[in-house]
């Protein structure tokens, strides 16, 4: 037998040898599926009554894919599409950006800190405006990123259904106006720069699953939420609140997603009055103008009045990655 000959032989054996070590590996041409542990869920960690009002604003699309391309690299997501059931608007040239300003009141921590809130070394009630892009993972599920979070509170606003407490900007005011019943202007102030929020809003307030419909196709009815690429952070290295001993069961290679912030918040509702109400941005300046992509002058697409209670878990990883590249034999056998 010539030298060429055994070559091809020791060759054939060591390629044999692989297989058997590597028993996913049905032919040379096969690379083994990377093991995926399913989602680890936590339901129902804290609660929260949530009031005030949501609305859902036009924006350049372009520049709605740019801002979730450099939020969430890495991911396959896609933008969220227009599902109201009136009038139709153009998917090609806009997107959504959801824009709310809410009284949200963590229950559980109010349990927790009891009678004397003001004692506690965060805030459990307070105001908040927050700035979201809907956005659909891969799983198809509805997701919302988060843009930006302000609120007057001097303490660390805890909101439930955000998974990085520290993405919450302090300004230095949020003052309400009442023009009329009807009419009221929010103005957001921090170091000179500005921004209205102009509600109008009905006098009374019964439930209409209408606008709930419709939001809810836009948002997901079970709002899942993330701070991505934030780390998770519910604020329990920093203190003792007594729903961080659920976060003592988390375990196995899941937890990996904690720390590359591939964490969603994930709601259910017990309680739900929502109406329709109509937003104006009365004005936007300075650092505000940088955080929210919107015009001064542009009136919602559809709000709604909302006074619902939630009880709030974590899911992750809630984002599939892109598919990574093939592996190399060498890699494969290493």
């Amino acid at each position: 037998m010539d030298q060429t000959m055994i070559f091809l032989v020791l060759l054939v054996c060591s390629h044999a040898l692989a297989a058997i070590h590597h028993p996913h590996l049905r032919s040379l041409g096969d690379a083994p599926k990377p093991a995926t542990a399913p989602p680890t869920i936590l339901p129902d960690i804290r609660s929260s009554v949530d009031s005030g009002v949501v609305a859902r604003f036009l924006v350049d699309r372009q520049r709605c894919v740019s801002i979730m391309k450099e939020r969430a690299p890495g991911l396959s997501l896609q933008l969220a599409s227009d599902v109201k059931n009136a009038v139709k608007y153009d998917a090609t040239t806009y997107s959504e950006i959801l824009v709310a300003l809410i009284r949200v009141e963590d229950t559980t921590l109010g349990a927790q800190f009891g009678a004397d809130p003001a004692s506690a070394p965060v805030s459990t009630d307070g105001m908040m405006v927050f700035v979201g892009l809907p956005v659909v993972s891969a799983a198809s599920e509805p997701i919302i990123l988060q843009l930006a979070a302000f609120t007057n509170e001097t303490r660390p606003l805890m909101i439930p259904y955000y998974t990085n407490y520290q993405t919450v900007t302090r300004i230095d005011s949020i003052a309400m106006n009442s023009e009329s019943d009807l009419v009221i202007v929010f103005t957001l102030l921090n170091r000179g720069d500005r921004m209205e929020l102009r509600i109008e809003r009905p006098v009374e307030c019964p439930d209409d699953p209408t606008v709930g419909h419709d939001f809810d196709k836009a948002i997901g009815a079970h709002l899942r939420v993330t701070n991505y690429p934030e780390t998770f952070d519910w604020g329990c290295d920093a203190y003792s609140f007594t729903f961080c001993n659920a976060m003592e069961a988390v375990n196995g290679e899941n937890v990996k997603a904690l720390i590359d912030g591939n964490v969603c918040t994930t709601m259910t509702t017990s309680k739900s009055v929502r109406c329709p109400a109509s937003v104006t941005i009365g004005g936007i300046s300075g650092g505000f103008l940088q955080a929210v992509p919107v015009r001064t002058g542009l009136a919602s697409w559809e709000a709604e009045m909302i006074n619902r209670e939630h009880s709030t878990g974590i899911i992750f990883p809630c984002m599939k990655k892109r598919k990574s590249r093939q592996m190399t034999l060498d890699e494969m056998w290493a």
